[in-house]
Order: structure tokens, then sequence, then C-alpha cells
């Protein structure tokens, strides 16, 4: 199920696979292992969005951190730059992060 989930080949996978007579083949594995080669992926994915939740509804560090990343990987959300004007307010040229749609904090000096 790991391996579907990390995107192993079926030849990969079936190389990781012992018997008595060593490894198995390719389409043995497809015959044998039908579901999880399906879904595994899928499970993983679940199981890991699970904990990603359960952390970021907890406390601490931890779950601010997969707060945000959480709300930037499902939620569409995005950083912005906050570019700081110069002194008494100066506007920045855009080379240096200025320019429209950009948030300018007033300093005054």
């Amino acid at each position: 199920m790991m391996m579907a989930a990390i995107g192993y080949t079926h030849e990969q996978m079936a190389r990781q696979i012992r018997t008595e007579e060593g490894g198995i083949s390719s389409s043995t594995l497809r015959k044998h292992f039908v579901d999880e080669l399906e879904h595994g992926a899928d499970r993983v994915n679940l199981m890991v969005a699970n904990n990603l939740f359960n952390i970021a509804t907890g406390g601490g560090k931890a779950a601010h951190i997969a707060a945000i990343y959480w709300t930037k990987a499902r939620c569409g959300w995005v950083d912005r730059p906050i570019v700081v004007g110069g002194v008494d307010g100066a506007d920045i040229p855009e080379e240096d992060g200025g320019g429209p749609g950009v948030i300018k904090l007033n300093m005054k000096g």
C-alpha cells in the first residue's frame, strides 16, 4: 500500500516482495494485489490528511504550522508580500518590490 502511494512502479514493488523462490513478477503482483494497487495511494493519502488535520486542530507550534499548510494546500490561501515603505512614506520602485497591488506601510523617520 505504501509503495503505491509514493509512486513505486509495479516492477519496483514486485522486487520488494520476497518468496522462498526469490521475488515475484509484476504480472503476479497485479494478479494478487489488485486492491492494494488500485486503492493503496488513496488510503495512505487519507491517513496522512487525517494526521495533519489532528495536528492542525491541536495546540502548540506544530498545530500552527499544520494549520498554515492546510489552509494553503486545501483552502487556496497564499502568502502576499508586504513591502515596507521608505522613510516618510516614500514610494518603493517596482524593481525593489514596489508597484501596484503591494501593501505599503509608511515608516516615519
